[in-house]
């Protein structure tokens, strides 16, 4: 799986006014249902905040540390976003364990207020 085919079945759902944890919930729903690997984990962010992201083959996908930044007394640009090899940023986390969740279809209408999910297979459905 290659990281633009994942930024384009993340990427309507990146504006959406969820926390860390809501995000990779929807993270997740999507790389289920695309039958892609996947692993949830939770740490902390920066030796201060609990955060949470997910994991698919050696890339990180994180879209919410940025918005610790003022937390954390950090400019928004120095935190990790996006997807990107564990390796580059992996300083920023620490106390790093697997957070077992299981995402069902309801959650993730509840939480993108939508019906269905495109399908990574036919990305013609995801408005670019």
């Amino acid at each position: 799986m290659n990281i633009e085919s994942i930024e384009r079945l993340i990427k309507p759902y990146l504006q959406l006014p969820l926390e860390c944890d809501g995000f990779s919930r929807i993270v997740k729903y999507l790389l289920d249902q695309n039958n892609i690997p996947n692993t949830v984990y939770a740490g902390i962010l920066d030796d201060r905040i609990y955060h949470v992201w997910v994991e698919v083959d050696g890339l990180r996908i994180d879209y919410r540390a940025r918005m610790w930044a003022k937390s954390l007394n950090r400019e928004q640009a120095e935190l990790p976003h996006g997807i990107t090899p564990i390796e580059i940023n992996d300083h920023w986390y620490s106390k790093v364990e697997k957070y077992p969740i299981v995402v069902n279809a309801h959650t993730f209408m509840v939480l993108t207020n939508i019906k269905s999910t495109p399908n990574l297979l036919d990305c013609s459905a995801i408005p670019l």
